[in-house]
């Protein structure tokens, strides 16, 4: 035991160890994620651009609210949101009572709030958005609408039995449900426009729905291929 400390004196101390292989993890993953991020097309709006651009998007002060499944994994991937209070809920089903749970959030804080999640979760707790209609601090509800369960795209599963048994495509849009809930609405086309529309609902008393429509299955795609690079370089 003596020649174990013996040795590595001068080197770095055992309290220290945590700190190194902590640091080194995190500068490897940082290296590789801006790698990745270099491979992401700007010019295409999609789950992935977002989170990756999402903090350059926000403001200083707001409270960000990000839904289960594919959402909270993604922003876990890409999003550096380390200077912003960020909730999250699982339900018992995992995605159910996402937009009540965040508007008891907001309730409590009287803060700014962007709501991230899926369609899925969206249909889940359509109910809850009742709730929105009587907030007064200015909230931003983004809807990535990729027609079901996105995080199942990456199965290794045939594209038809993974829409039967687990995407399960709706073919529906928020704009009328969010009419029917006298919310504001708006469904960007580029980046730059949704950039333009965080900022006016995070501005503005009241909720906005924001849809962002992206093809069926491009999420997962584009995760995988960004894996697969990976693998490579590490090889």
């Amino acid at each position: 035991m003596s020649a174990l400390f013996s040795t590595s004196e001068g080197l770095t101390s055992p309290d220290d160890l945590p700190l190194v292989w902590q640091r080194t993890l995190t500068d490897e993953a940082k290296a590789q994620m801006e790698k990745a991020a270099d491979r992401l097309c700007p010019s295409s709006l999609s789950e992935h651009r977002l989170f990756q651009q999402l903090p350059s998007m926000l403001p200083e002060h707001v409270d960000i609210f990000i839904g289960n499944s594919l959402a909270i994994r993604l922003a876990d991937i890409w999003s550096q949101l380390d200077t912003y209070p960020v909730f999250a809920n699982r339900g018992a089903s995992g995605i159910d009572g996402l937009f009540a749970c965040a508007a008891g959030v907001q309730r409590c804080r009287h803060q700014p709030m962007l709501v991230v999640l899926g369609d899925t979760s969206a249909l889940y707790d359509l109910n809850s958005l009742a709730l929105w209609r009587e907030t007064m601090a200015p909230a931003a509800i983004l809807i990535l609408n990729n027609n079901g369960g996105g995080i199942f795209d990456s199965l290794p599963v045939e594209p038809q039995l993974c829409d039967t048994y687990y995407r399960m495509p709706h073919d529906l849009r928020f704009e009328q449900i969010a009419a029917q809930f006298s919310l504001n609405y708006q469904q960007p086309t580029c980046e730059s426009d949704l950039a333009a529309a965080l900022a006016q609902a995070l501005s503005t008393p009241g909720a906005d729905v924001i849809e962002m429509v992206t093809p069926a299955g491009e999420a997962g795609k584009i995760l995988t291929e960004q894996l697969a690079n990976m693998a490579v370089q590490e090889g």
